[in-house]
């Protein structure tokens, strides 16, 4: 019996199945909760290397991932498990050494200007709940309401428009009875073409770009729920999803042809009107003659992968 093979066919369908149970709505838990977990992997790890007998390795290894099952249960419904920044976290401030830092709520905004064209989001942040639902007559408008940390929020001109950035401050995760969350809502203006690159460790992701001309979208994330609406405001959108365990469902407008290129490790699959024209690709029967196209790159792990049409 090959106990490697064995224990990591647990690890992913355990995983599996909680993304399942979420989805159905037979089990809620926090994206922070499984943020924080990631200890388990070197757990793991370290009763392979344990010199006993595979049977006692299997048994740590199913008690280990039971335990965790019952953490991530028990962070929602109980509070019990709970993070904070520091021991020392009082109301919305916590110290370290000589500095005494505040997390709050925030908001951000860029003026428009007509003649910016293009515009680029570059968005890092380690976990939380991420919005993009609608319009505005800025640049864009950013709220973050919470209390694990703060963002930067720069701009840098360039020849043919603008960057935006926005970055999550480092953020120190301990145990403790405190609920912290992190929840950011985007506006954009629907005018300039823009390119999106997301950099998201385990988060929810609900993006309706359905009102932007989106030349490019860019998600990398860890452990996600990423809900993905595209529109067919720009003649070609091309979408690169690379992400671990995750639930990911993208809606494309009918009027539009798609391909999805999938390199994913124990996927379920779902592509409606798209049929597999090779391995690892399927797409629309109107592709090559359609001038509004929508191209898909996931490279995911244990995934649930959709794709509808509105």
């Amino acid at each position: 019996m090959n106990y490697k093979k064995i224990f990591w066919g647990l690890l992913l369908i355990i995983i599996g199945l909680l993304f399942i149970f979420r989805n159905l709505g037979w089990l809620d838990f926090n994206w922070w909760a499984i943020f924080s977990l990631w200890p388990v992997l070197l757990i793991l790890w370290g009763i392979s290397l344990i010199p006993v007998k595979e049977y006692i390795k299997l048994l740590l290894a199913i008690a280990t991932l039971i335990i965790s099952v019952v953490f991530l249960y028990n962070y929602d419904s109980s509070h019990h498990f709970q993070f904070r920044v520091n021991h020392n976290f009082r109301g919305d401030d916590f110290e370290e050494g000589d500095n005494v830092y505040k997390y709050s709520d925030q908001d951000f905004s860029q003026p428009f200007d007509s003649l910016t064209k293009n515009a680029s989001l570059q968005f890092e942040a380690a976990a939380g709940n991420f919005t993009i639902d609608s319009v505005t007559d800025k640049l864009v408008e950013f709220q973050k309401k919470g209390n694990v940390t703060n963002y930067q929020f720069t701009t840098e001109d360039t020849d043919s428009g603008k960057i935006i950035k926005f970055k999550m401050d480092d953020v120190k995760l301990q145990t403790g009875r405190r609920h912290h969350t992190n929840k950011v809502e985007l506006k954009l203006n629907p005018n300039p073409t823009w390119d999106f690159n997301f950099e998201i460790g385990a988060a929810e992701i609900n993006f309706d770009l359905s009102s932007y001309k989106t030349r490019k979208v860019s998600i990398d994330c860890g452990a996600s729920d990423i809900d993905l609406t595209l529109g067919n405001k720009h003649p070609e959108t091309n979408v690169n999803i690379d992400a671990g365990a995750s639930s990911i469902k993208i809606r494309v407008p009918k009027t539009s042809a798609y391909k999805v290129i999938s390199d994913s490790f124990m996927a379920s699959k779902s592509f409606e009107d798209a049929k597999k024209v090779s391995d690892g690709i399927y797409q629309t029967k109107d592709f090559r003659t359609n001038t509004q196209k929508i191209i898909i790159n996931l490279n995911v792990g244990v995934s649930s992968l959709e794709v509808e049409r509105y």
